[in-house]
């Protein structure tokens, strides 16, 4: 699931895991944070993306979970803005798991919003904001992704709408 940081990714995927019985959420950005801590001294990057192991590790990571539960449904909120690392993410992937990409759409006013009442990550709101316009500027997303409007009052109105892809 993919989209503005801030967009609600991380939300709607919890609830759609809530939602099947038979799901997992998997958040790359926890292999993100063991590489920051691991490489950032001897192979600096501004974002964990731009190291190669992040990209590999985590179609690992989701690929051996789909191969230790065969059958379940593996949720992983993740904003890509580059689309070689997605191509890299995808196609590793591709022989190994059924995908299914999606991107909640918001709108600036909507994301601004939200980026601003958000209690779970505070100290993030600069950066969300900040990186709103990398998100835009990704015209291959709307390609490549089941796009999604988040700019609903209800998430649950969004968690409906993924849920409908989903092929059961």
């Amino acid at each position: 699931m993919n989209g503005a940081f801030g967009a609600g990714k991380t939300t709607v995927a919890r609830r759609l895991a809530g939602r099947f019985p038979n799901s997992v959420m998997v958040d790359p950005e926890e292999v993100g944070s063991i590489l920051r801590s691991s490489l950032q001294k001897v192979s600096p990057r501004s974002d964990f993306q731009d190291w190669k192991a992040w990209r590999r590790l985590s179609v690992e990571l989701i690929a051996s979970i789909a191969a230790e539960v065969p059958g379940t449904l593996i949720i992983v909120p993740q904003t890509v803005l580059i689309e070689k690392y997605w191509e890299e993410i995808s196609s590793g992937l591709s022989s190994r798991v059924r995908l299914l990409p999606v991107s909640l759409h918001v709108g600036l006013d909507v994301h601004t919003q939200r980026v601003h009442t958000d209690q779970e990550e505070p100290d993030a709101l600069r950066w969300r904001l900040h990186r709103y316009s990398d998100y835009q500027q990704a015209s291959w997303i709307s390609h490549r992704f089941n796009i999604v409007d988040n700019n609903m009052e209800s998430i649950d109105l969004t968690v409906d709408s993924v849920a409908k892809l989903i092929p059961c």
